[in-house]
């Protein structure tokens, strides 16, 4: 064998072992956005550059319904272009054929922009609704129609502040919409004959008057008192000397619906003299002193849980517990006092000519026999009687300067409104149910 032959083979060999040596990986890959562009949807990434013997590949490996595209599946400085509201998680792997390592990086290339940066790129409203809060949509100024064609649903526009008017205007059923969770009261205050059209759908006139439905408006649809004693918005209740007394539901308070006339206290101690007498010309019930209202009780609580004068089961109410009464009773086209008030058509109306006329929607009933005042003779002097209504509230005494002033009254005129009553001064008493 000549000498050139064999030191030939060596050198092959040699060659061959050198070439089949294994690049050695990098402890850890890395990968980060460097910018989005949004009219484009083009993202620019940076990844760990591969050395010799190292291949780089980019993938996507979130589930996504646009998988979107690289410009380079092999350049670490590569640009990804997919949808704006896409959340993509991509990963850059390195390998040196038996082994690999990778690293990800997540984003959604519609984050960091505003509203009004999405809609001027172009992102479509169905887009936006599938990545921004509902309710920035709603505050930025999407019509709810616009909202709806889009992809939102009525829970979630309501959810995020769309106005039930604006779902009504709609012609959207109002029972839709109450399964949706729009107030009962809202659908009403939008169209009273949504009573009739709720009730037909099967809600209960239960449901009905805890959103604000009036017992008169339930007798204008056709629906008897005794559909309505059966549901619990109207009734009878009797104090200790046997004097029976209607009472009505209004939201989710009862309330006596004709001032309190009993001179005996539930425990079956005589209210002093002194402190309860009758109203003008007995017309309006009697009418007490604080001290006999409230038997020397205060609270400003809601309930109140002051018995005072009023029968077992029934409490003398806070101002806190008339505010609610008011409450329930806004909306609609007639004030709160109309609807408190006694209706000029009923028989026993008293109002003045000049004061506002009542429809006693509620059935509360208001009667205006307004306060009286003991006179150096201890006779009861009666002011501005036939034009507004006074009752006591539970309250803690409040004082004006060195005159001390008693719980509030709530005063039915022309509006709503609290007044003071004066030290010795008489009003009605209307008691709510505990």
């Amino acid at each position: 064998m000549k000498p050139i032959h064999l030191l030939l083979l060596i050198s092959v060999v040699i060659s061959s072992c050198q070439n089949d040596e294994t690049a050695e990986l990098p402890e850890n890959a890395s990968v980060k956005v460097l910018s989005i562009d949004l009219p484009t949807r083009t993202v620019s990434l940076i990844a760990t550059q591969p050395t010799e013997g190292i291949e780089g590949t980019w993938s996507v490996v979130s589930q996504n319904q646009d998988l979107g595209s690289f410009s380079s599946l092999s350049d670490p400085l590569g640009n990804f272009t997919g949808s704006a509201v896409e959340h993509y998680v991509l990963r850059w792997t390195l390998s040196n054929g038996p082994s690999q390592i990778s690293s990800d990086v997540e984003f959604t290339i519609a984050e960091g922009h505003s509203i009004a940066e999405l809609s001027n790129a172009n992102v479509s409203l169905k887009e936006l609704v599938s990545y921004v809060p509902l309710k920035d949509l709603v505050y930025y100024g999407f019509s709810a129609a616009n909202l709806l064609e889009a992809g939102a649903t009525i829970p979630n526009l309501i959810a995020a502040g769309t106005t039930t008017k604006e779902l009504l205007d709609l012609k959207i059923s109002p029972y839709v919409l109450l399964q949706g969770g729009a107030p009962i009261k809202d659908i009403l205050n939008y169209d009273r004959g949504n009573i009739k059209v709720l009730m037909e759908a099967g809600v209960t006139i239960e449901q009905l008057s805890d959103g604000g439905a009036l017992v008169k408006e339930f007798r204008g649809f056709g629906v008897s008192d005794a559909q309505l004693q059966t549901a619990g918005l109207i009734g009878t209740m009797t104090d200790i000397e046997g004097n029976v007394y209607p009472w009505v539901k209004i939201g989710k308070q009862r309330w006596m619906a004709e001032n309190l006339r009993t001179t005996t206290y539930a425990d079956g101690t005589a209210i002093p003299s002194s402190a309860v007498g009758d109203s003008y010309q007995s017309l309006f019930g009697k009418m007490y002193t604080i001290l006999g209202a409230a038997n020397g009780d205060v609270s400003g609580a809601n309930p109140s849980g002051v018995r005072g004068a009023c029968p077992s089961g029934w409490h003398l109410p806070s101002a806190a517990e008339y505010s609610e009464l008011q409450a329930a009773l806004v909306g609609g086209v007639y004030s709160v006092s109309v609807k408190l008030r006694s209706d000029a058509e009923e028989p026993g109306d008293l109002w003045q000519e000049n004061s506002r006329t009542g429809n006693n929607l509620s059935g509360f009933n208001a009667t205006p026999g307004a306060v009286g005042i003991r006179n150096n003779s201890n006779v009861l002097e009666y002011t501005e009687v036939f034009m507004h209504a006074d009752f006591w509230t539970s309250d803690p005494q409040a004082k004006y300067g060195d005159q001390s002033y008693e719980p509030t009254i709530l005063l039915i005129y022309r509006d709503e409104a609290y007044s003071t009553g004066m030290w010795g001064s008489t009003a009605a008493v209307r008691c709510a149910k505990d």
